[in-house]
């Protein structure tokens, strides 16, 4: 019997060409709940393909307040999640201190469109 050989999906390009930007919050004491959020995209191996999780989660509580899953890297992902989480919020003044973690295809254009729908949101 031949072993299969299992598959690690690379994700993270930290030698990339684009730049790159410090940690924004590494200095901030986070004391209550929707002072920060952080969002990450998960890869899930399914069957025959892979999926894309892409969450929101309050730094503070560690609760997840915005998800969305989805078979391609699409921007409404994100948006999605965003939208989600943006839905749930307590306060109503958020701040918000955006860091993209840049993978292959995200760019610019990803970036103004996520700032325009948070502006029409809030």
């Amino acid at each position: 019997m031949i072993r299969q050989r299992k598959r690690k999906a690379i994700t993270t390009d930290s030698k990339h060409w684009m730049k790159k930007y410090c940690n924004l919050i590494k200095d901030i004491t986070i004391t209550k709940p929707e002072q920060v959020w952080v969002s990450d995209i998960t890869y899930i191996r399914l069957t025959n393909y892979w999926g894309y999780l892409s969450l929101i989660t309050d730094a503070f509580s560690r609760k997840i307040i915005g998800y969305c899953f989805r078979n391609d890297l699409q921007a409404e992902g994100c948006v999605e999640a965003l939208r989600m989480a943006l839905n749930n919020k307590f306060m109503t003044i958020p701040l918000f201190i955006i860091r993209i973690e840049v993978l292959n295809i995200v760019h610019i254009n990803m970036f103004i469109y996520l700032i325009n729908i948070i502006l029409k949101l809030v």
